[in-house]
């Protein structure tokens, strides 16, 4: 269930975890191989579900977020901002994270 009493502020985005099951996924046409080195923990996948108005300059203009709703995405595995559990049996994992922290956006294959 996609928690509809939340709304992200300024630049944030609320991003639904795709399960993370610590073994290779594919992601559009990406495979995310489960470890790519040690030293670098892969990516997480997920998808926009909310998306704040973006950001104001100092001039006044307003710059929106780079994302919108519906839109799949990698992360980094270790990205600041706050995480929690949805309350439902899957106990689905939602990130609030600034939208300058995406990796990048995924296209699905047509």
């Amino acid at each position: 269930m996609i928690p509809t009493n939340i709304e992200p502020t300024y630049n944030k985005v609320l991003i639904k975890m795709d399960r993370d099951d610590n073994s290779e996924k594919k992601v559009g046409s990406i495979i995310i191989p489960r470890t790519i080195n040690p030293e670098s923990p892969p990516p997480r996948a997920g998808t926009i579900v909310a998306v704040g108005p973006g950001r104001t300059t100092e001039n006044g203009v307003n710059i929106p977020c780079c994302v919108g709703v519906g839109d799949r995405i990698l992360l980094p595995r270790y990205a600041t901002g706050v995480r929690f559990e949805d309350t439902d049996e899957a106990k689905t994992e939602y990130y609030v994270i600034p939208d300058v922290e995406i990796i990048c956006k995924v296209k699905e294959d047509k």
